[in-house]
């Protein structure tokens, strides 16, 4: 999997670590980072799956999004911190890893909760630092500055023009 747009390698690979070694510490079937429109920024799935995460990442996020509106709707002020769907052979837990980065991760039944959210707090707070890391943003700012430079001149030329 390509590392995604305005994500250097350095916070992909880092990224794919945490999350290699979350599976593995609890032998997970899945753990991926979605943002708030669904997409995968990276994932690692055991050795035995063979489900479809692009289906499941836009639904989580989906999801999350309207956990965060029931509770705002109840009043809260904050966001959701995490959901849990239950099911007879597996369960999936959405934790905020950032305001708009969920961490997603599958597991048997028969796996503890309390493990999987202990070592998916760890991995929170080690996804944090790199994901906020701004040095691996700087050539979207770059365009960015560039694009909207390109975009005042024209915008200036035509009126100038008239």
């Amino acid at each position: 999997m390509q590392y995604s747009k305005g994500m250097s390698e350095n916070q992909y690979n880092q990224i794919l670590s945490c999350l290699t070694k979350l599976i593995q510490k609890l032998r997970l079937n899945a753990v991926f980072l979605v943002d708030g429109a669904g997409r995968i920024l990276a994932e690692k799935l055991s050795e035995s799956e063979k489900f479809d995460t692009t289906i499941l990442a836009p639904l989580a996020s989906g999801s999350y999004s309207a956990a965060n509106e029931m509770a705002r709707q109840l009043g809260e002020k904050s966001n959701v911190k995490m959901m849990l769907y239950e099911n007879d052979n597996k369960n999936v837990f959405i934790s905020s890893v950032t305001s708009d980065v969920f961490l997603v991760i599958v597991f048997e039944t028969g796996v503890a909760l309390g493990m999987v959210r202990l070592f998916a707090k760890r991995t929170l707070l080690q996804l944090q630092p790199i994901l906020l890391d701004d040095s691996a943003n700087q050539f979207d700012e770059l365009f960015d500055q560039h694009f909207q430079g390109l975009l005042n001149e024209k915008l200036n030329q035509s009126f100038l023009d008239e």
